[in-house]
């Protein structure tokens, strides 16, 4: 503790994950805690000092699954990407050269 702090309050966030492995391999499921603290030493406690414990379980899990694409694909994605952004210049273009020549 610090010296002069008369209360602390400590903060556990705790998320749920599950990973989906394939056939074989089944699911995993896990939890990522994130843990925090702040200490005051504005607050006065009769009777010493006072620590608080915080908990928080998520109620919306996180659920991660992984997926093997085959060559075609993963072409016609880039290519998707690719036409999206070639389009969206094309307009932005279009536009900035009416204004400009407004």
């Amino acid at each position: 503790m610090q010296e002069g702090v008369t209360s602390c309050y400590y903060y556990m966030k705790t998320v749920p994950h599950s990973f989906y492995l394939g056939r074989d391999k089944g699911i995993r499921e896990t939890y990522q805690y994130s843990i925090d603290y702040t200490c005051d030493n504005k607050a006065k406690t009769v009777g010493g000092y006072q620590i608080a414990f915080v908990y928080d379980m998520a109620s919306v899990g996180i659920h991660y699954r992984l997926e093997e694409w085959s060559l075609l694909q993963l072409f016609t994605s880039v290519a998707a990407i690719i036409s999206g952004v070639y389009v969206i210049m094309d307009i932005l273009h279009n536009v900035l050269s009416y204004l400009v020549k407004q």
